[in-house]
């Protein structure tokens, strides 16, 4: 009953750990691949390769995993690549060139425009001279003129050249700051891939661990065959025992083919989020003692509820250009009430011209400074304004949220890891002493005083113990590397 709480007890520390990978395989795959594991128990103690000091701690020894690889990549790696190689990271190009196209369209605003217009229309009257021109007037003998008609043309092309135009350059800055904050939140995104790529990284170790584990379990459990077949074959037990060592030993077999199984499918994962093929690399384990020291000098910086331990957050450089993008509005709100100003000339055809006493079609043109103003938005400046202070107080809202959340969820970080530290060193003595009952039980079931069933009992919770202290040593380096993940501590490297 004690050995199933505990298999329960370490399946449900799983579950944890893994309820925020990426959806590449359902849940019950990896409860699936732990109760496997659980079956047999496994050991830590050989192969992947880790650089520490074995005189400051026994923590996370290396399994001997027989497969050689050309060469390694570290978790950092891995998140670079995941950065440089997802899709999302072509969006930040697109934006740029999308900026590019918006700031020469504005400019645009500034080269001489060229305009035509044309007019027809009939009127209900037209100016007429106030006295008499008949031909017996002395006064005006020699001067004839053609009363206007009452359908008139106009035909005009205008050429006019901007010179005081504030509203455009404050939309140049809007659309600077808008496309800031969009490249900035393609920022944000792939900052979340980084998570991903944490837990799809230790998950393999995980693995690694656990196969490596289970291959040394298998040859403990073959080296008893031989010597209980040589118990059998002098009359000491029945075959009864070594058959149950053998279901023992096709189990070990069983999970191996599954581990592996497992251990493709986070690979392949893996390669996937990084675009880089993982066959011929081996995973480098984070060294313990940094890590440690690493959470020892956060765990200080954290108790003084210091918020500047969050300024490389990505979200805080979005907090601080969604505000300046509000302050560019404000700008333009401004800039509307300012006069536009440019300077035109209009050559043109009509009927009348601008003799109007001079009857039918004449040229014309005119040259000047035009300046337009428009007053009204001066009705609305105040309540635009108010909206926008809303809308940084809206910020400012959201900003403080994110912190109080991040402080919340780095505490329980640090937490969690210094808890695991005080686990793994309790769980040093009790394994030591579990060795220790594994040896006796051994030799009292080479001399045939012991039944198999209690000695495959004692192994497995040897072995159990060995596993479930290997992963506590992996989820410790997880929470450290979640903890610099919270902070973006990468940007020191």
């Amino acid at each position: 009953m004690k050995t199933i709480f505990k298999q329960r007890y370490f399946i449900n520390r799983f579950k944890n750990l893994m309820q925020n990978f990426p959806k590449v395989s359902n849940t019950a795959t990896f409860i699936l691949l732990f109760q496997c594991v659980l079956a047999n128990g496994t050991n830590i103690t050989d192969g992947i390769t880790h650089t520490k000091d074995r005189n400051q701690t026994r923590f996370i020894e290396s399994p001997q995993i027989t497969k050689e690889f050309s060469k390694a990549i570290n978790l950092e790696q891995c998140m670079s690549l995941a950065r440089q190689n997802y899709p999302i990271t072509k969006q930040s190009t697109l934006l740029d060139e999308a900026l590019n196209l918006t700031l020469d369209k504005l400019n645009m605003g500034f080269i001489p425009h060229l305009r035509f217009n044309s007019k027809i229309s009939y009127q209900s009257d037209v100016t007429t001279l106030p006295f008499n021109m008949s031909m017996g007037n002395p006064l005006f003998q020699g001067f004839t003129y053609t009363p206007l008609t009452r359908d008139q043309y106009q035909f005009a092309l205008e050429v006019s050249q901007p010179l005081l135009d504030m509203g455009s350059f404050a939309q140049k800055d809007i659309s600077k700051a808008q496309y800031a904050s969009q490249k900035q939140e393609v920022q944000n995104n792939l900052y979340k891939i980084q998570q991903s790529v944490i837990n799809a990284y230790f998950t393999i170790i995980l693995l690694d661990f656990s196969i490596a584990q289970n291959a040394t379990y298998s040859r403990d459990l073959e080296k008893n065959y031989k010597n209980l077949n040589v118990l059998y074959v002098n009359g000491v037990i029945g075959k009864d025992a070594l058959d149950k060592l053998s279901i023992e030993i096709l189990n070990a077999q069983k999970n191996a083919k599954e581990l592996e199984s497992q251990r493709k499918i986070m690979q392949n994962t893996l390669g996937f989020l990084t675009q880089e093929s993982l066959l011929d690399l081996r995973l480098e384990i984070p060294n313990f003692q940094e890590q440690q020291s690493f959470l020892e000098s956060i765990a200080t910086k954290a108790g003084e509820a210091n918020s500047s331990l969050f300024a490389l957050r990505p979200e805080m450089h979005f907090f601080s250009l969604k505000a300046n993008e509000l302050d560019t509005h404000k700008k333009l709100e401004l800039a509307k009430g300012l006069p536009y100003i440019d300077a035109f000339l209009q050559g043109g055809y009509s009927n009348p011209g601008l003799n109007f006493l001079k009857g039918g079609f004449q040229p014309y043109y005119i040259v000047g400074l035009r300046i337009n103003w428009d007053f009204s938005n001066f009705y609305t400046k105040y309540q635009q304004d108010s909206l926008i202070r809303n809308q940084k107080l809206r910020l400012d809202t959201q900003k403080e949220e994110f912190l109080l959340n991040t402080k919340i969820l780095l505490n329980q970080h640090i937490k969690t890891a210094q808890n695991l530290l005080t686990q793994m060193s309790d769980n040093e003595k009790i394994i030591a002493l579990q060795e220790q009952v594994v040896r006796t039980q051994e030799s009292k079931l080479k001399n045939g005083v012991l039944s198999i069933n209690d000695f495959i009992s004692d192994t497995n919770n040897l072995y159990l113990k060995k596993l479930q202290q290997n992963y506590t040593k992996v989820e410790f380096l997880m929470q450290v590397y979640n903890i610099k993940q919270i902070l973006n501590s990468w940007e020191h490297n």
